[in-house]
């Protein structure tokens, strides 16, 4: 066999296997009721309720078509199980073999037994003595003990499921992704269906039964990702200005109504001018304080918490002098030089003669005190670069991708 060969025999098999992951998938995918589905069970997958009852092989034959030989070779061990069950069984179960086959169209069949016995009939040339070769017949039905019956009763419980080619096939499970887990087509495409084919990789090779069984409800709850992930494969599926425009609707188009507790994360790890911050912070106070609302009970003023994340010490005092250079009002904790942080300072009641605007957080230490001592509505957006801030917390998070400070601005 030529090198050419080989290469052409690899793909083969590797695209039988992935074909039979993805029918596994969507098989998953359209699971009902209390039915589950076991990979690598007693077929390629099975799928029951309180025992298995439907038993599937699936089969990628793109260079053969769908002869008797190839019905018969892909038939075969299921014929040979089927034989062995006692009768209560064989009245339960169903077989299946699903796949594709060389100049089929999409569709299901329903062999008869007479199609099945003629199937059995294996004709193989052999050579005998004195080189001459002679055709051989075997009757695989009466090797395997199997009577007229048999076959009969066996073909109303076999359908062959043609699916769609390979490329095609792929195509038909992503959509079923997308409408499943209610996501975009590229979300589908790009993200769920790697994550998809890893878990039905991990459940083919489990060491027991049970760790190779699950339910729609329990793929999918594997498969759902974060909300922080999916709003970083919508940043990366619709771009910057259709993200922020997302986001603004999403979270931040209700402004200036209620006295809830916001903290602000803003990732200052990669380089940011201090005009960019100020600009923001400025954004900050001037959308969700209620420094400017003259008659307002004090119980219902709120201003926001910010934590300007990764910013060295000296920048962030130099930031904090500009502030109050411009007379604006704000608190940070430290109620004179060499005081302690304190969450009650941090927290001092807003007033329209105060004027507080803005409450600043140093450090994540300061972050979790706050998010502890205060009481009421608390909520935390969280707008990262690489990575969110890893907060153990039962406050409302939102992580928030961004690609610069800037793009906050645009957001909020």
């Amino acid at each position: 066999m030529t090198t050419q060969s080989h290469g052409r025999d690899a793909t083969a098999t590797i695209r039988g296997y992935m074909y039979q992951f993805d029918a596994t998938i969507l098989a998953i995918l359209r699971l009902t009721g209390d039915k589950y589905l076991d990979v690598e069970g007693i077929e390629d997958f099975d799928i029951g309720a309180d025992v298995p009852t439907d038993l599937f092989q699936c089969k990628y034959y793109a260079a053969q078509r769908l002869t008797p030989a190839v019905l018969r070779d892909a038939i075969l061990p299921m014929l040979k199980g089927y034989l062995g069950l006692d009768e209560l069984t064989k009245r339960k179960r169903q077989f299946h073999l699903y796949g594709y086959f060389k100049d089929t169209s999409p569709g299901e069949l329903h062999p008869t037994h007479q199609e099945l016995k003629a199937a059995l009939v294996q004709r193989k040339r052999v050579q005998k003595a004195g080189g001459k070769y002679q055709t051989q017949v075997i009757n695989l039905q009466e090797e395997l003990g199997a009577t007229d019956a048999d076959l009969r009763f066996f073909s109303k419980k076999l359908s062959v499921h043609i699916g769609e080619e390979y490329e095609a096939h792929k195509q038909v499970v992503v959509a079923e992704l997308e409408a499943t887990m209610g996501v975009s087509s590229v979300v589908a495409r790009e993200h769920l269906y790697p994550s998809a084919l890893s878990l039905v990789t991990d459940l083919a090779t489990g060491s027991t039964l049970a760790k190779r069984q699950t339910t729609k409800d329990r793929f999918c709850s594997l498969l759902m990702p974060s909300r922080t992930l999916l709003s970083a494969w919508l940043l990366y599926e619709r771009g910057d200005s259709a993200f922020c425009r997302d986001m603004r609707q999403r979270y931040f188009s209700r402004q200036n109504i209620d006295a809830v507790h916001r903290f602000f994360i803003l990732d200052c790890t990669r380089p940011v001018s201090d005009d960019d911050l100020l600009l923001l912070l400025h954004t900050l106070r001037c959308k969700w304080s209620s420094h400017t609302v003259r008659r307002k009970p004090g119980a219902e003023r709120y201003a926001p918490y910010v934590y300007l994340r990764g910013l060295a010490d000296n920048r962030l005092v130099a930031l904090k002098s500009s502030l109050q250079g411009d007379g604006i009002g704000f608190v940070d904790g430290y109620a004179f030089a060499g005081a302690s942080f304190s969450t009650m300072q941090v927290a001092t009641p807003q007033t329209h003669a105060n004027r507080i605007s803005l409450r600043f957080l140093n450090c994540d230490t300061d972050l979790s005190a706050t998010l502890s001592a205060v009481t009421g509505t608390r909520c935390i957006f969280d707008f990262f670069l690489d990575a969110p801030l890893a907060i153990s917390t039962d406050v409302r998070y939102t992580a928030i991708p961004v690609t610069s400070i800037s793009m906050i601005e645009r957001i909020l």
